[in-house]
């Protein structure tokens, strides 16, 4: 095990890649893998930072992130994209958290409740509002998580309003690292 360790610093250090633990670069995101693979959102350093970022400008609110997916490698994350074909959802983005470049994410109040955005939710199920101010303010809700996320070097996916993938990670390779053995 050690052996694997030095060996994935080492190929982190040559080609300049560095995957971190996102609580361990900031403790206020609220973490809730979907995925059930892991309790950890690991990303590359530099998404890290960006997301690190985009948490300080939501706190300045009073709101928060919460983090719903992050990396994956890449042999869990082939399965789970079976998974969701079976169940009708199949995304053709689910490969990008397999770069650590990638984030589903929504907005929560101080309390860690999820602020309402429109469309599907990750569960894949529609999101139906009770008033027009309800669906105003969901609206309102998804521009604004844009916004900052697109600031911080993100682009949005254009089908869900929760997911993002940082600038360049498209290009990047797809990562089968372990969990374990990330520091």
């Amino acid at each position: 095990m050690l052996l694997k360790i030095l060996l994935f610093i080492g190929v982190s250090l040559a080609s300049g890649l560095e995957l971190v633990d996102v609580k361990k670069q900031d403790f206020s995101f609220v973490i809730e893998m979907s995925s059930g693979k892991n309790s950890r959102c690991i990303l590359r350093r530099e998404v890290a930072e960006a997301l690190v970022r985009a948490q300080k400008v939501f706190q300045l609110t009073g709101n928060g992130l919460k983090l719903m997916e992050c990396y994956v490698p890449d042999v869990i994350g082939k399965g789970l994209i079976a998974g969701r074909k079976k169940k009708g959802i199949g995304y053709d983005f689910e490969t990008f958290f397999n770069r650590a470049g990638a984030v589903a994410v929504t907005v929560v109040d101080r309390e860690g409740r999820e602020l309402n955005l429109p469309g599907t939710n990750y569960e894949g199920k529609k999101q139906r509002f009770s008033s027009l101010p309800a669906a105003k303010q969901a609206r309102a809700n998804v521009v604004k998580l844009r916004a900052v996320m697109k600031q911080e070097g993100f682009e949005a996916y254009p089908q869900v309003s929760w997911f993002f993938v940082y600038q360049g990670a498209k290009d990047w390779p797809f990562l089968n690292i372990p969990f374990s053995e990330i520091p």
